[in-house]
């Protein structure tokens, strides 16, 4: 995919109508069982994953999703809210305390 190449083509190859990729939108809504699922959701769902999921540095995400100043730099303050722990990993971050050691009355993290 190049500039000015369309970002979703058809199985023949073609640019996806306006009404076709808000078909496949509310296929994909219903099968992932999200009464609410907008182009935002999908936007911020895709800079949440390259943050959290692969690493990809917030310069790198800023630029993908077009969050530039003025003159051409990222915007990392607009981007950073793509790096915010999802309840999974607050859970999970939760779920590494062992409340079951008796030698301490403080809480340790489980290695």
């Amino acid at each position: 995919m190049g500039p000015g190449q369309p970002v979703l083509v058809s199985q023949k190859g073609r640019p996806l109508s306006v009404r076709s990729v808000q078909r496949v939108r509310t296929e994909w809504g219903q099968r992932l069982n999200w009464p609410v699922l907008t182009y935002h959701t999908l936007r911020h769902t895709y800079g949440s994953r390259l943050v959290n999921d692969l690493g990809v540095p917030l310069p790198t995400v800023a630029r993908m999703m077009g969050h530039l100043r003025k003159n051409g730099d990222p915007n990392i303050a607009t981007t950073a809210r793509y790096a915010l722990p999802h309840t999974e990993a607050l859970h999970q971050a939760a779920d590494a305390i062992d409340y079951d050691d008796e030698s301490s009355d403080t809480p340790l993290l489980q290695e």
